[in-house]
């Protein structure tokens, strides 16, 4: 689909967005969707706004390159590659506003960790960032103690951190860090927050998406009591 896309680009001049794998977890599990090099697409449509991508099995970006308007990234997986990422890392995106990455599982494939994350909340490697996107994640606590910390935290003005693990104990960090303060918006649904946390995140000025909370296994090992939402 990708080669044949690109092939047809003088048919297609004025594309702008583009979304691959648009296909439901009752027609196909998300794992066993087999993507390929996205690099085809972003040389073929230099004026591509939008490139969302779901599953994650074969996806790179092997040829980086500058790519001028691309402003928004999704990656929908159930198990995100370290070496996607850094792929990424390696294109030059200078529109890019919206960066959406869902990490999934291990067993799926997945070994994209909050340390790989430093290029993107220390470096800017894409600095015009307000809409961050650290979705599906079996750490998201972990994620928040390194976003607290981050360069990128104020600039933003959208924080997306569901359908992970995030528990009152990240969510308290974020409470504590005055940055959170400058958000429109805080998405944390399909996490497990108390209802006594989501009233205090509540109280920070900002709209908060907190729909769908879950709760702990509490028959499992305590590092199998919190799974992210999207995996197989």
């Amino acid at each position: 689909m990708v080669s044949t896309l690109a092939e047809f680009k003088d048919r297609l001049p004025n594309l702008k967005a583009l979304f691959i794998g648009d296909i439901t977890y009752e027609e196909c599990e998300i794992s066993w969707l087999q993507q390929s090099d996205m690099s085809p697409l972003l040389l073929a449509y230099p004026q591509l706004e939008i490139l969302q991508v779901r599953g994650g099995t074969g996806l790179t970006f092997t040829t980086p390159t500058k790519h001028d308007y691309l402003k928004a990234l999704i990656l929908e997986t159930g198990g995100l590659s370290r070496d996607t990422v850094y792929q990424i890392y390696s294109w030059e995106l200078p529109a890019l506003e919206h960066l959406e990455f869902w990490f999934g599982s291990d067993n799926y494939g997945g070994d994209c960790w909050e340390q790989d994350l430093e290029p993107v909340l220390d470096n800017l490697c894409f600095p015009n960032l307000a809409y961050l996107g650290l979705r599906n994640s079996k750490f998201t606590n972990e994620l928040i103690e390194r976003l607290v910390k981050s360069a990128l935290l104020p600039r933003l003005r959208v924080l997306d951190l569901s359908l992970g693990t995030l528990s009152d104990a990240g969510a308290t960090q974020l409470l504590a860090c005055p940055a959170i303060r400058d958000l429109e918006i805080l998405n944390v649904s399909e996490s497990y927050l108390s209802d006594a946390l989501i009233e205090q995140l509540t109280t920070l000025g900002m709209q908060i998406i907190a729909d769908g909370q879950r709760q702990e296994e509490e028959d499992e090992e305590p590092k199998f009591r919190r799974y992210c939402v999207v995996s197989e």
